[in-house]
């Protein structure tokens, strides 16, 4: 049983040859793991179309995952996070931002990156992350595509070794993250396989359908 962060009494018991048996009560104090690096971005209001495609729960399940998150300072040191939600969610602001919140993270502390509002592909079978500003009809222009985010999070996870634990809570995540539709999402399942390999990372594809529904905390 592995030990808890913070004091912990451990019973030590020895047993002699004659079958007499004695014991004594130490505390170990096991120190908090290192820094948890929360970093959520969710898009409820879209431009396009004049908000025709807006969502209702994506901002708020980034905020709630993240107060979630907070609470965790007995496993460890420190908690620091950045959520980034609606306007702020351009595919610049995300690199940019994203790049100099995690670029402390060592091996020794974790990474939890969760996103959350519409996903898309192209003709091609790419997968998008829809940015606030994105043209739904032409995701290349503005979205952040599979390969910009397989970028960023390889560098984390692969390079710097980094644990790191994403959640995909998009269209069309899931599907992929499941296996399914192989031939329409090349892109994004050889990222999963590729994110996984020789690492501690962990991607969590988490909706299917166009519609969101809210998350549940516990």
């Amino acid at each position: 049983k592995p030990l808890k962060p913070g004091p912990n009494a451990v019973k030590v018991v020895s047993i002699g040859m004659d079958d007499q048996e004695s014991s004594k009560t130490v505390e170990i104090t096991r120190s908090p793991g290192g820094t948890l690096y929360y970093l959520g971005i969710g898009v409820n209001k879209y431009e396009y179309q004049q908000g025709a495609y807006n969502l209702n729960y994506a901002v708020p399940d980034v905020e709630d995952v993240g107060a979630l998150f907070e609470k965790q300072t007995k496993l460890f040191s420190q908690v620091r996070r950045m959520i980034l939600t609606d306007a702020e969610v351009t595919r610049d602001n995300v690199i940019q931002n994203s790049d100099l919140f995690l670029s402390s993270a060592t091996q020794n502390d974790t990474v939890v990156i969760y996103m959350s509002g519409h996903g898309q592909k192209d003709p091609n079978g790419v997968y998008y992350f829809m940015t606030a500003d994105s043209d739904f009809d032409r995701p290349k222009v503005k979205a952040l595509s599979i390969g910009m985010i397989q970028e960023q999070l390889l560098i984390i996870a692969k390079t710097r070794k980094v644990p790191l634990l994403m959640l995909l809570d998009t269209c069309y995540s899931r599907t992929v993250a499941k296996g399914r539709g192989a031939e329409e999402y090349n892109e994004l399942k050889g990222f999963l396989k590729t994110a996984s390999e020789d690492t501690r990372a962990v991607v969590i594809g988490a909706a299917n359908s166009v519609s969101a529904l809210p998350m549940s905390i516990w």
